[in-house]
């Protein structure tokens, strides 16, 4: 199977998360960036991590981040996920309103 440019969209909301993209048994992606949108006209925090499939300990790549009311914040740095691994986002107090898309790069391993 060829290498494959996809996106997954999701609208995070509350303190529990979202997994925003998960790994491919086999396979490697590459996230290529991650736009999160502020929906709920209220600034908010989020945090945004990746973690083995299942749970287990998270590991930050922004840990209480605010985001300003109706504002976007744009990651372009590349992040890859392994195997199974999960790429996940949440609110990181009370609710809120986050409207998160992921475009990566699936490739064959």
């Amino acid at each position: 199977m060829a290498d494959r440019l996809l996106s997954r969209r999701i609208n995070v909301t509350d303190t529990d998360g979202e997994f925003v993209m998960d790994g491919v048994s086999g396979d490697s992606q590459t996230v290529l960036s991650v736009s999160i949108c502020e929906i709920a006209a209220a600034a908010e925090v989020f945090n945004l991590w990746v973690s083995v499939a299942g749970g287990g300990t998270p590991f930050y790549i922004y840990k209480n981040q605010a985001i300003p009311a109706n504002a976007t914040f744009l990651h372009n740095e590349k992040i890859v996920i392994d195997d199974t691994d999960e790429l996940w986002c949440k609110v990181s107090t009370g609710t809120g309103s986050l409207d998160v898309i992921v475009s990566y790069l699936q490739q064959d391993d």
